[in-house]
């Protein structure tokens, strides 16, 4: 999907067979490197960049390198244009920690991702038990909150059964 010089271009034969000299990806989802068709650059961290654009289409609810054809997101990518997808997802709303991740597996340079998938995979998985563990104390902190007047309410009433109580034995010792 290469042409000469950084210019991408599709298979003039229209078909969907891969031929030699042609990259291949998602327009939308592929790595600067890989668009460009500098296939010595394309490792581990390319992958990287592939899991960084499904995140960010998860967060964003757009790939990396949206636009209306296939040719445009495929030039996106040839020219590193990731600044429109990295302001949507300093825009989302999600944890900063995974915003974090997924603006570092989107890095234009390969050498500023993750190495690899397992890397990335772990990552997520600390983002995710740190969510369960701050989910479980709001739910903690909500019942509490829901717990709490009924339980005033309780000893108020002890403590004004309790006051009576020691009313009804002063009365009866002053007689």
């Amino acid at each position: 999907m290469i042409g000469s010089g950084d210019t991408p271009f599709f298979n003039p034969r229209g078909d969907s067979e891969t031929h030699a000299g042609n990259a291949m990806g998602t327009p939308a989802y592929v790595p600067p490197e890989q668009a460009r068709g500098d296939v010595a650059a394309v490792t581990e961290r390319s992958d990287v960049f592939g899991l960084g654009a499904i995140l960010c289409t998860i967060l964003t609810g757009q790939p990396p390198f949206a636009a209306s054809d296939a040719y445009s997101a495929f030039q996106k990518a040839a020219e590193q244009n990731l600044a429109p997808a990295l302001a949507r997802l300093d825009a989302c709303g999600a944890e900063p920690e995974l915003i974090a991740l997924a603006r570092r597996c989107l890095s234009a340079d390969p050498v500023g991702r993750p190495t690899n998938g397992s890397t990335v995979a772990a990552e997520v998985a600390t983002l995710w038990d740190d969510a369960e563990v701050r989910a479980r104390q709001a739910e903690m902190e909500r019942t509490a909150a829901e717990v709490r007047p009924a339980a005033e309410r309780k000893q108020a009433e002890l403590d004004r059964r309790l006051t009576a109580q020691r009313q009804a034995v002063e009365r009866h010792r002053l007689r």
